[in-house]
């Protein structure tokens, strides 16, 4: 199984960007994940240069890969 981590965040005027992280740290809770967040907000912007306000949302996602050959 294998678990991702992505974070969301809200951008200037409206909107959002998406961040996945392919290895996350495991046991990571609401409070860590804000702290982190707010760190990186200043260097985000989207493609067509919004910035970055703040985190909107962080979900784990995770994959079963079941072999059948």
């Amino acid at each position: 199984m294998t678990k991702k981590l992505k974070l969301t965040f809200s951008l200037e005027g409206n909107g959002t960007l998406s961040v996945t992280l392919s290895s996350p740290k495991e046991g990571l809770d609401a409070e860590a994940l804000e702290t982190a967040a707010a760190s990186i907000v200043p260097v985000l912007e989207s493609t067509s240069g919004a910035a970055a306000t703040a985190l909107a949302g962080a979900v784990y996602i995770t994959t079963t890969e079941d072999v059948v050959l």
